[in-house]
């Protein structure tokens, strides 16, 4: 059993539901960071807004989370200007939240992706709400399913499908995906790659909320960990890049991104009139 997922289900015994519909989502906002528009909302308040579209169904919602590697690949690259469009844009990478911070629209809080998803599951086995697996190893989603289910009895997961399959599977998962309409997909394919999926794909998703999960799946099986300083300062994102020093083109992204927002946090000093040192 994965140890996360066991802790995580030490929880006062409240009325989730109850506490997510007394917040009001017409006082919500965002901010434009670069041109993308980022929920500025809480923990609770994202939930809070998940479950309005589940509560809806008029549409397939996607939720995106944003730190600063996807900005920077997301930014400069006209065919990935439809996920300025996702209907929840979270913050999880600190260098985001320092970056909104530095620019005078800071988030009002970081989202880890984790945590999210145990509040996810927690509503999903609630209002029995159905969840679906595409991604990682089988081996990983057959572990995750079997804690979720042992902590939350009754959870409905009704599908789980590595990301290793062939052209012919694939048909199979989206006529699956189709026919047992769930109300929550988790495609953890990485980045862009899920969201290239699940876009080329929207046909099959109906009008589920839809989450890209990255190394989520990995996560929640035990077998991917995070040092806890790491995870605590929300730098998952750096201890990536860390252990890739090869890959230049990560390097690049990050000094790209860096190098924007100090550039514009000086630019908005000197229009504003701070008096800026010279040391």
């Amino acid at each position: 059993m994965s140890v996360m997922i066991q802790q995580s289900f030490v929880w006062e015994d409240k009325d989730i539901i109850l506490e997510y519909k007394s917040i009001n989502l017409k006082n919500l906002k965002k901010i434009d960071f670069f041109q993308v528009p980022v929920d500025n909302v809480t923990r609770n308040e994202a939930m809070a807004k998940l479950l309005s579209f589940l509560e809806k169904k008029e549409k397939l919602y996607y939720v995106l989370f944003l730190d600063p590697l996807k900005l920077m690949r997301i930014l400069p690259n006209k065919k990935y200007s439809y996920l300025n469009q996702s209907d929840l844009i979270l913050v999880e990478g600190k260098g985001i939240q320092w970056a909104t911070k530095k620019l005078g629209t800071p988030v009002v809080e970081r989202i880890p992706r984790i945590a999210f998803l145990m509040d996810l599951f927690r509503l999903a086995h609630k209002n029995d709400y159905t969840i679906y697996f595409v991604g990682s190893k089988q081996e990983y989603l057959e572990k995750i399913f079997v804690s979720l289910t042992r902590n939350l009895p009754g959870l409905r997961i009704i599908g789980k499908h590595s990301k290793n399959f062939t052209k012919e599977k694939e048909e199979k998962i989206k006529l699956s995906l189709r026919k047992t309409n769930p109300d929550i997909v988790l495609i953890g394919m990485g980045f862009p790659k899920q969201e290239k999926w699940i876009y080329q794909n929207q046909e099959f998703l109906n009008h589920a909320v839809v989450i890209g999960m990255d190394d989520a799946f990995e996560i929640l099986a035990g077998v991917k960990k995070y040092p806890e300083m790491i995870q605590y300062r929300g730098l998952e994102w750096f201890w990536n890049l860390l252990k890739k020093p090869y890959r230049v083109d990560l390097w690049w992204r990050a000094f790209r991104f860096y190098v924007k927002v100090m550039f514009y946090s000086l630019f908005k000093k000197i229009k504003f009139g701070t008096k800026v040192s010279s040391n």
